[in-house]
Protein backbone atom coordinates (compact mmCIF):
# COMPACT_ATOMS: atom_id res chain seq x y z
CA UNK A 1 0.00 0.00 0.00
CA UNK A 2 3.01 2.08 0.67
CA UNK A 3 4.60 1.77 -3.06
CA UNK A 4 0.52 3.23 -4.01
CA UNK A 5 0.53 6.12 -1.95
CA UNK A 6 4.05 6.96 -3.19
CA UNK A 7 2.61 6.20 -6.63
CA UNK A 8 0.04 9.05 -6.53
CA UNK A 9 1.95 11.65 -5.31
CA UNK A 10 3.68 10.79 -8.45
CA UNK A 11 0.80 10.80 -10.77
CA UNK A 12 -0.02 14.39 -8.89
CA UNK A 13 3.12 15.48 -10.11
CA UNK A 14 2.65 14.98 -13.80
CA UNK A 15 1.58 17.50 -15.74
CA UNK A 16 -2.26 17.85 -17.21
CA UNK A 17 -3.32 16.31 -19.97
CA UNK A 18 -3.58 19.03 -22.96
CA UNK A 19 -6.38 18.10 -25.40
CA UNK A 20 -5.56 18.29 -29.05
CA UNK A 21 -7.97 20.55 -31.24
CA UNK A 22 -10.15 18.49 -33.24
CA UNK A 23 -9.49 18.79 -36.77
CA UNK A 24 -12.79 18.74 -39.13
CA UNK A 25 -10.85 16.02 -41.79
CA UNK A 26 -9.67 13.97 -39.07
CA UNK A 27 -12.51 13.10 -36.99
CA UNK A 28 -14.45 11.66 -39.47
CA UNK A 29 -12.31 8.61 -38.77
CA UNK A 30 -10.95 7.91 -42.61
CA UNK A 31 -8.77 11.09 -43.05
CA UNK A 32 -5.99 8.84 -43.50
CA UNK A 33 -6.84 7.07 -46.00
CA UNK A 34 -5.39 7.30 -49.14
CA UNK A 35 -8.71 7.72 -51.13
CA UNK A 36 -10.38 9.79 -49.04
CA UNK A 37 -7.48 11.99 -48.98
CA UNK A 38 -6.81 12.51 -52.43
CA UNK A 39 -10.16 13.52 -53.41
CA UNK A 40 -9.37 16.39 -50.70
CA UNK A 41 -6.54 17.03 -52.91
CA UNK A 42 -8.32 17.20 -55.79
CA UNK A 43 -10.78 19.48 -54.68
CA UNK A 44 -8.63 21.86 -53.51
CA UNK A 45 -6.23 21.38 -56.88
CA UNK A 46 -10.23 22.93 -58.66
CA UNK A 47 -11.35 19.39 -59.23
CA UNK A 48 -15.00 20.53 -58.63
CA UNK A 49 -16.70 23.27 -60.84
CA UNK A 50 -16.21 26.39 -58.48
CA UNK A 51 -13.47 25.23 -56.04
CA UNK A 52 -10.42 26.81 -55.73
CA UNK A 53 -6.90 25.86 -57.29
CA UNK A 54 -4.26 27.16 -54.26
CA UNK A 55 -3.13 23.56 -54.04
CA UNK A 56 -1.74 23.22 -57.36
CA UNK A 57 -0.42 26.21 -57.60
CA UNK A 58 1.65 25.63 -54.29
CA UNK A 59 2.66 21.87 -55.32
CA UNK A 60 3.94 23.14 -59.29
CA UNK A 61 5.85 25.76 -57.08
CA UNK A 62 7.44 23.22 -54.92
CA UNK A 63 8.33 21.70 -58.58
CA UNK A 64 9.54 25.27 -59.37
CA UNK A 65 12.32 25.06 -56.46
CA UNK A 66 13.24 21.25 -57.02
CA UNK A 67 14.26 22.33 -60.55
CA UNK A 68 11.77 20.64 -61.95
CA UNK A 69 9.69 23.25 -63.71
CA UNK A 70 11.09 26.50 -64.76
CA UNK A 71 10.23 30.07 -62.87
CA UNK A 72 8.71 31.59 -66.06
CA UNK A 73 6.92 28.96 -67.00
CA UNK A 74 5.00 29.00 -63.56
CA UNK A 75 4.60 32.97 -63.82
CA UNK A 76 2.52 32.72 -67.11
CA UNK A 77 0.32 30.15 -65.47
CA UNK A 78 -3.50 30.89 -65.73
CA UNK A 79 -4.26 28.99 -62.05
CA UNK A 80 -7.97 29.37 -62.23
CA UNK A 81 -7.80 27.22 -65.99
CA UNK A 82 -7.23 24.10 -64.55
CA UNK A 83 -8.79 20.47 -65.40
CA UNK A 84 -8.42 17.76 -62.33
CA UNK A 85 -8.87 13.88 -62.92
CA UNK A 86 -9.11 11.26 -60.34
CA UNK A 87 -8.05 7.68 -60.48
CA UNK A 88 -7.03 8.36 -64.68
CA UNK A 89 -6.10 5.00 -66.10
CA UNK A 90 -4.09 3.70 -68.52
CA UNK A 91 -3.48 0.11 -70.26
CA UNK A 92 -0.14 -1.46 -69.21
CA UNK A 93 0.58 -3.75 -72.56
CA UNK A 94 2.96 -6.43 -70.42
CA UNK A 95 0.62 -7.01 -68.16
CA UNK A 96 -2.53 -6.03 -70.04
CA UNK A 97 -3.88 -4.81 -66.87
CA UNK A 98 -5.40 -1.39 -66.23
CA UNK A 99 -3.29 1.14 -64.03
CA UNK A 100 -4.40 4.33 -62.58
CA UNK A 101 -2.48 7.51 -61.49
CA UNK A 102 -4.08 9.32 -58.35
CA UNK A 103 -4.17 12.40 -59.64
CA UNK A 104 -3.40 14.38 -63.19
CA UNK A 105 -3.50 18.17 -63.18
CA UNK A 106 -4.01 19.64 -66.92
CA UNK A 107 -3.02 23.20 -67.41
CA UNK A 108 -2.40 25.51 -70.44
CA UNK A 109 1.07 24.64 -70.21
CA UNK A 110 2.20 21.96 -68.31
CA UNK A 111 0.78 18.17 -67.29
CA UNK A 112 0.87 17.30 -63.89
CA UNK A 113 0.48 13.73 -62.78
CA UNK A 114 0.90 13.10 -58.71
CA UNK A 115 1.00 9.79 -57.37
CA UNK A 116 -0.30 10.30 -53.65
CA UNK A 117 1.10 7.71 -50.79
CA UNK A 118 0.12 8.34 -46.86
CA UNK A 119 1.44 5.67 -45.42
CA UNK A 120 1.34 3.17 -47.98
CA UNK A 121 5.10 1.76 -49.88
CA UNK A 122 5.18 3.28 -53.34
CA UNK A 123 7.25 -0.18 -54.21
CA UNK A 124 4.93 -1.39 -56.09
CA UNK A 125 3.47 1.41 -58.57
CA UNK A 126 4.21 1.35 -62.45
CA UNK A 127 6.19 4.94 -62.62
CA UNK A 128 7.31 3.79 -66.21
CA UNK A 129 3.49 3.17 -67.01
CA UNK A 130 2.45 6.43 -65.40
CA UNK A 131 5.52 7.86 -67.37
CA UNK A 132 3.76 6.32 -70.34
CA UNK A 133 0.18 7.78 -69.65
CA UNK A 134 1.80 11.31 -68.84
CA UNK A 135 3.17 11.37 -72.42
CA UNK A 136 -0.14 9.95 -74.19
CA UNK A 137 -1.65 13.29 -72.03
CA UNK A 138 0.58 15.79 -73.03
CA UNK A 139 -0.25 17.29 -76.34
CA UNK A 140 3.36 19.03 -75.88
CA UNK A 141 2.70 20.67 -72.96
CA UNK A 142 5.97 20.53 -69.97
CA UNK A 143 5.01 17.32 -68.09
CA UNK A 144 6.11 17.61 -64.26
CA UNK A 145 5.59 14.35 -61.87
CA UNK A 146 5.67 13.95 -58.38
CA UNK A 147 5.25 11.32 -55.45
CA UNK A 148 3.12 13.58 -52.65
CA UNK A 149 3.72 11.88 -49.24
CA UNK A 150 4.01 12.91 -45.82
CA UNK A 151 7.60 12.76 -45.18
CA UNK A 152 10.92 12.70 -48.00
CA UNK A 153 11.37 9.04 -48.39
CA UNK A 154 12.12 8.45 -51.91
CA UNK A 155 13.81 4.99 -51.52
CA UNK A 156 10.55 3.03 -52.56
CA UNK A 157 10.32 5.05 -55.97
CA UNK A 158 11.85 3.79 -59.24
CA UNK A 159 12.56 6.56 -62.01
CA UNK A 160 12.66 9.81 -61.49
CA UNK A 161 9.89 10.51 -59.73
CA UNK A 162 10.70 13.47 -57.21
CA UNK A 163 9.02 13.72 -53.73
CA UNK A 164 7.62 16.07 -52.19
CA UNK A 165 6.57 16.11 -48.47
CA UNK A 166 3.30 17.47 -47.09
CA UNK A 167 5.57 19.78 -45.59
CA UNK A 168 7.29 21.32 -48.50
CA UNK A 169 3.30 21.79 -50.03
CA UNK A 170 2.10 23.49 -46.61
CA UNK A 171 5.02 26.17 -46.34
CA UNK A 172 4.10 27.08 -50.03
CA UNK A 173 0.80 26.90 -49.64
CA UNK A 174 0.43 29.42 -46.50
CA UNK A 175 3.34 31.53 -48.64
CA UNK A 176 0.85 32.17 -51.61
CA UNK A 177 -2.44 32.19 -49.49
CA UNK A 178 -2.51 35.93 -48.96
CA UNK A 179 -2.25 37.05 -52.34
CA UNK A 180 -4.77 34.07 -53.36
CA UNK A 181 -7.68 35.38 -51.15
CA UNK A 182 -6.65 38.53 -51.19
CA UNK A 183 -8.98 39.53 -54.52
CA UNK A 184 -11.76 36.88 -53.45
CA UNK A 185 -15.17 37.33 -51.53
CA UNK A 186 -14.64 35.28 -48.39
CA UNK A 187 -16.13 31.81 -48.92
CA UNK A 188 -16.33 28.18 -47.16
CA UNK A 189 -13.50 27.31 -49.22
CA UNK A 190 -11.20 29.94 -47.35
CA UNK A 191 -11.59 28.35 -43.30
CA UNK A 192 -11.91 24.55 -45.40
CA UNK A 193 -8.74 25.20 -47.34
CA UNK A 194 -6.89 26.29 -43.98
CA UNK A 195 -8.39 23.49 -42.33
CA UNK A 196 -7.01 20.75 -44.15
CA UNK A 197 -3.58 22.25 -44.23
CA UNK A 198 -3.69 21.58 -40.95
CA UNK A 199 -4.74 17.97 -41.53
CA UNK A 200 -2.24 17.43 -43.72
CA UNK A 201 0.73 18.43 -41.07
CA UNK A 202 -1.00 16.36 -38.22
CA UNK A 203 -0.63 13.57 -41.30
CA UNK A 204 2.71 14.11 -41.18
CA UNK A 205 3.69 14.82 -38.32
CA UNK A 206 1.25 12.13 -36.27
CA UNK A 207 3.81 12.53 -33.06
CA UNK A 208 2.07 15.66 -32.08
CA UNK A 209 -1.37 14.26 -31.76
CA UNK A 210 0.03 11.48 -29.31
CA UNK A 211 -2.29 11.19 -26.23
CA UNK A 212 0.15 11.13 -23.67
CA UNK A 213 3.16 13.17 -23.51
CA UNK A 214 6.64 11.70 -22.85
CA UNK A 215 7.30 12.17 -19.32
CA UNK A 216 3.58 10.16 -18.31
CA UNK A 217 4.87 7.94 -20.57
CA UNK A 218 7.80 7.02 -19.31
CA UNK A 219 6.58 6.91 -15.94
CA UNK A 220 4.16 4.34 -16.51
CA UNK A 221 6.71 1.95 -18.10
CA UNK A 222 8.35 2.91 -14.59
CA UNK A 223 5.58 1.95 -12.51
CA UNK A 224 3.30 -0.30 -14.55
CA UNK A 225 3.20 -2.91 -12.15
CA UNK A 226 1.96 -0.78 -9.13
CA UNK A 227 -0.20 1.22 -11.66
CA UNK A 228 -1.68 -2.23 -12.86
CA UNK A 229 -2.33 -3.14 -8.49
CA UNK A 230 -4.74 0.82 -8.05
CA UNK A 231 -6.39 -0.63 -11.47
CA UNK A 232 -7.36 -3.29 -9.74
CA UNK A 233 -8.17 -1.43 -6.93
CA UNK A 234 -10.31 0.56 -8.53
CA UNK A 235 -12.17 -2.27 -10.50
CA UNK A 236 -12.64 -3.30 -6.96
CA UNK A 237 -14.10 0.01 -5.45
CA UNK A 238 -16.61 0.10 -8.20
CA UNK A 239 -17.64 -3.74 -7.45
CA UNK A 240 -18.03 -2.90 -3.94
CA UNK A 241 -20.50 0.32 -4.54
CA UNK A 242 -21.78 -2.13 -7.17
CA UNK A 243 -22.86 -4.40 -4.26
CA UNK A 244 -23.68 -1.66 -1.49
CA UNK A 245 -26.14 -0.08 -3.90
CA UNK A 246 -27.89 -3.19 -5.17
CA UNK A 247 -28.14 -4.47 -1.66
CA UNK A 248 -29.44 -0.70 -0.97
CA UNK A 249 -32.09 -1.37 -3.54
CA UNK A 250 -32.92 -5.19 -3.00
CA UNK A 251 -33.35 -4.18 1.43
CA UNK A 252 -35.82 -0.93 0.42
CA UNK A 253 -38.26 -3.67 -1.95
CA UNK A 254 -38.33 -6.64 0.19
CA UNK A 255 -39.34 -4.29 2.78
CA UNK A 256 -42.05 -3.16 1.19
CA UNK A 257 -42.79 -6.68 0.82
CA UNK A 258 -41.60 -7.07 -3.27
CA UNK A 259 -39.26 -9.72 -3.88
CA UNK A 260 -37.50 -9.47 -6.78
CA UNK A 261 -33.74 -9.62 -8.84
CA UNK A 262 -31.74 -6.85 -9.40
CA UNK A 263 -29.79 -6.22 -12.14
CA UNK A 264 -26.68 -4.11 -11.91
CA UNK A 265 -24.76 -2.34 -15.24
CA UNK A 266 -21.78 0.03 -15.33
CA UNK A 267 -21.66 2.48 -17.59
CA UNK A 268 -19.35 6.08 -18.23
CA UNK A 269 -20.80 8.95 -18.52
CA UNK A 270 -17.95 11.57 -19.37
CA UNK A 271 -16.17 11.52 -16.48
CA UNK A 272 -18.61 10.11 -14.54
CA UNK A 273 -19.53 6.43 -13.74
CA UNK A 274 -22.46 4.88 -13.46
CA UNK A 275 -24.00 2.22 -11.68
CA UNK A 276 -27.58 1.23 -12.36
CA UNK A 277 -29.68 -0.64 -10.44
CA UNK A 278 -32.67 -2.37 -12.76
CA UNK A 279 -35.41 -4.18 -10.11
CA UNK A 280 -37.18 -6.80 -12.71
CA UNK A 281 -40.38 -6.14 -11.42
CA UNK A 282 -40.00 -2.61 -12.65
CA UNK A 283 -40.53 -3.90 -16.21
CA UNK A 284 -37.00 -4.69 -16.92
CA UNK A 285 -35.56 -1.30 -18.08
CA UNK A 286 -36.17 1.11 -15.74
CA UNK A 287 -33.68 1.75 -12.72
CA UNK A 288 -32.22 4.57 -10.92
CA UNK A 289 -28.35 4.87 -10.57
CA UNK A 290 -25.89 6.35 -8.57
CA UNK A 291 -23.41 7.81 -10.37
CA UNK A 292 -19.73 9.17 -9.39
CA UNK A 293 -17.27 11.34 -10.13
CA UNK A 294 -13.75 13.02 -9.07
CA UNK A 295 -13.88 16.21 -7.19
CA UNK A 296 -10.41 17.74 -7.54
CA UNK A 297 -11.54 21.10 -5.57
CA UNK A 298 -12.03 19.04 -2.46
CA UNK A 299 -9.67 17.10 -1.09
CA UNK A 300 -11.61 16.32 2.25
CA UNK A 301 -14.59 15.27 -0.70
CA UNK A 302 -12.47 13.92 -3.41
CA UNK A 303 -15.78 11.92 -4.91
CA UNK A 304 -18.91 13.95 -5.63
CA UNK A 305 -21.88 11.21 -5.41
CA UNK A 306 -25.50 11.76 -7.16
CA UNK A 307 -28.60 9.57 -7.93
CA UNK A 308 -30.92 9.50 -11.08
CA UNK A 309 -33.75 7.51 -11.86
CA UNK A 310 -35.08 6.48 -15.42
CA UNK A 311 -38.89 5.45 -15.70
CA UNK A 312 -39.54 3.60 -19.08
CA UNK A 313 -42.77 4.64 -20.71
CA UNK A 314 -45.56 1.71 -19.95
CA UNK A 315 -43.57 0.47 -17.01
CA UNK A 316 -45.17 3.05 -14.92
CA UNK A 317 -48.37 2.71 -12.63
CA UNK A 318 -48.85 6.38 -12.76
CA UNK A 319 -48.93 8.97 -15.61
CA UNK A 320 -45.43 11.21 -16.22
CA UNK A 321 -46.89 14.45 -15.86
CA UNK A 322 -48.05 13.06 -12.23
CA UNK A 323 -44.73 11.46 -11.51
CA UNK A 324 -42.59 14.67 -12.44
CA UNK A 325 -44.88 17.10 -10.53
CA UNK A 326 -45.15 15.01 -7.22
CA UNK A 327 -41.41 14.21 -7.36
CA UNK A 328 -40.82 17.32 -7.92
CA UNK A 329 -42.70 19.19 -5.36
CA UNK A 330 -41.24 17.00 -2.88
CA UNK A 331 -37.78 18.09 -4.38
CA UNK A 332 -38.57 21.20 -3.91
CA UNK A 333 -40.30 21.40 -0.73
CA UNK A 334 -37.26 19.06 0.72
CA UNK A 335 -39.10 16.40 1.68
CA UNK A 336 -36.55 13.84 1.22
CA UNK A 337 -33.13 12.79 1.20
CA UNK A 338 -32.17 14.24 -1.56
CA UNK A 339 -32.32 18.04 -3.37
CA UNK A 340 -31.79 19.69 -6.54
CA UNK A 341 -29.06 18.80 -8.85
CA UNK A 342 -28.78 22.42 -10.51
CA UNK A 343 -30.39 20.94 -13.74
CA UNK A 344 -31.44 24.15 -15.34
CA UNK A 345 -32.97 22.55 -18.43
CA UNK A 346 -36.12 21.25 -16.17
CA UNK A 347 -37.93 21.33 -13.21
CA UNK A 348 -36.23 18.62 -11.56
CA UNK A 349 -37.54 15.79 -13.99
CA UNK A 350 -36.93 15.72 -17.80
CA UNK A 351 -37.70 13.11 -20.74
CA UNK A 352 -34.93 12.11 -22.83
CA UNK A 353 -35.65 9.75 -26.45
CA UNK A 354 -38.52 11.26 -27.54
CA UNK A 355 -40.21 10.85 -24.24
CA UNK A 356 -39.78 7.22 -23.93
CA UNK A 357 -38.26 7.91 -20.60
CA UNK A 358 -38.79 9.95 -17.51
CA UNK A 359 -35.46 11.00 -15.80
CA UNK A 360 -34.98 12.29 -12.55
CA UNK A 361 -31.47 13.71 -11.00
CA UNK A 362 -30.30 14.71 -7.14
CA UNK A 363 -27.53 14.87 -4.85
CA UNK A 364 -27.98 13.83 -1.75
CA UNK A 365 -28.24 16.63 1.13
CA UNK A 366 -25.50 14.58 2.84
CA UNK A 367 -22.85 14.59 -0.11
CA UNK A 368 -20.91 11.68 1.21
CA UNK A 369 -21.47 8.22 -0.01
CA UNK A 370 -23.64 6.83 3.15
CA UNK A 371 -25.49 10.04 3.14
CA UNK A 372 -26.10 9.22 -1.04
CA UNK A 373 -26.93 5.64 -0.08
CA UNK A 374 -29.78 6.46 2.20
CA UNK A 375 -31.06 9.20 -0.81
CA UNK A 376 -30.89 6.05 -3.32
CA UNK A 377 -33.15 4.30 -0.78
CA UNK A 378 -35.32 6.87 -0.51
CA UNK A 379 -35.76 7.53 -4.05
CA UNK A 380 -36.33 3.94 -4.49
CA UNK A 381 -39.47 3.92 -2.21
CA UNK A 382 -40.88 6.19 -3.49
CA UNK A 383 -40.61 5.19 -7.00
CA UNK A 384 -42.04 1.72 -5.46
CA UNK A 385 -44.96 3.04 -3.99
CA UNK A 386 -45.62 5.95 -6.15
CA UNK A 387 -44.63 5.10 -9.79
CA UNK A 388 -45.41 0.80 -9.96
CA UNK A 389 -48.00 0.76 -7.34
CA UNK A 390 -51.64 1.75 -7.55
CA UNK A 391 -51.21 3.74 -4.02
CA UNK A 392 -52.59 6.97 -4.21
CA UNK A 393 -49.48 9.51 -4.54
CA UNK A 394 -48.81 11.07 -1.37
Amino acid sequence: MQNLIELIKGVQGLPATVMQEPNFFSIGGTGYFENPTSDLLAIFMGGQGGTPTWLAKALVYCLVDQGHFSQDAFDLCEWNELFVEREVSINDELTDTYKRLDLLVTGAAFVLGIEHKVYASAAANPFDVYDQLLQSRSEGKTIIKCVLRPSKYAADIRGDWPVVSYDELIVKAKLFYGSDIAFTPISKWQFFYTEFLQHLYGLAHPENENPMDKQSFDFVIQHFITLRKGRNLLDDFEKQLLHQGSATVSKVLQELGVETNIVTRSHTWGEAKALRFRPECWGGESDVVLAFYGNEDDAEQPINFYIRAYIKKGSEKVDFDTISKELSHRTAKKLDLWEDDKNVESNHCWQERDGKYLCFGAYAKDRTLEGTLQALASLTKWLQLNAYSTVELA
